[in-house]
């Protein structure tokens, strides 16, 4: 969501914002398919990449203890190279 790195406070904010942001888009999507199960089994989780764009050094993940299903216990992601949706979503 940023070019630059954040500060920790600041990606909260940004984290809590996209959390409202698909509670609109699931009350959204339930009115406009009449559908109360519209993204019923939705699971929030919440991650921080950061140095995208730097090509040295190896890829650090913080080890997963947690589902980081709220901004404040986010998933951090540093130096990421061969990230795949899968890893994103815990499925791996």
């Amino acid at each position: 969501m940023k070019a630059t790195k954040g500060k920790e406070e600041e990606i909260i904010q940004q984290l809590k914002g996209a959390r409202c942001f698909m509670g609109y888009c699931r009350e959204v999507g339930k009115s406009f398919w009449q559908s109360a199960k519209f993204l019923k089994d939705y699971q929030e989780r919440f991650v921080s990449i950061s140095y995208i764009g730097i090509s040295k050094g190896g890829s650090r993940f913080q080890e997963k203890k947690g589902d980081y299903s709220e901004p404040e216990r986010m998933w951090k992601i540093h130096n990421p190279h061969h990230l795949t949706f899968n890893q994103l979503a815990g499925k791996t």
